[in-house]
């Protein structure tokens, strides 16, 4: 029997658990820096990748803007969860980065869609805290 790959998404740690749209996740970052929004991965049993995951900026942010990265990063499965073992290691998945315009200072907000090998999709939206 094939087993289904299991997502990941890391920092945010929702753990199977989409975000509330009502309350999405602060972040605070300095004016002109950037801060790392989500890693997100979906992975194999064996902790390999089952493909490319594709994130779209559906909400674009007015002070800032949004960065993909294709990266390897660390999972943050439950320790009961099958794929535990692959929080050990780096992980293939992609990161979105949120980089404050020179200046800017004031709040930031920003949507994310994310549709991920297995069909399955998500929509993150975010606020930014810029000082």
């Amino acid at each position: 029997m094939r087993k289904a790959p299991i997502v990941a998404i890391g920092i945010l740690a929702f753990l199977g658990c989409e975000p509330s749209r009502a309350d999405p996740p602060v972040y605070t970052v300095v004016s002109g820096a950037e801060v790392r929004i989500i890693f997100t991965t979906q992975l194999n049993p064996d902790c390999s990748s089952t493909g490319q995951i594709t994130i779209r900026v559906t909400g674009k942010p007015s002070g800032g803007t949004i960065y993909l990265r294709n990266e390897k990063s660390y999972s943050s499965f439950p320790d009961d969860n099958s794929l535990s073992e692959c929080n050990k290691k780096r992980v293939p998945g992609v990161g979105a980065y949120y980089k404050a315009n020179d200046g800017f200072v004031g709040a930031d907000s920003g949507t994310l869609e994310m549709i991920f090998p297995d069909g399955y999709e998500q929509t993150m939206d975010f606020q930014v805290i810029v000082k």
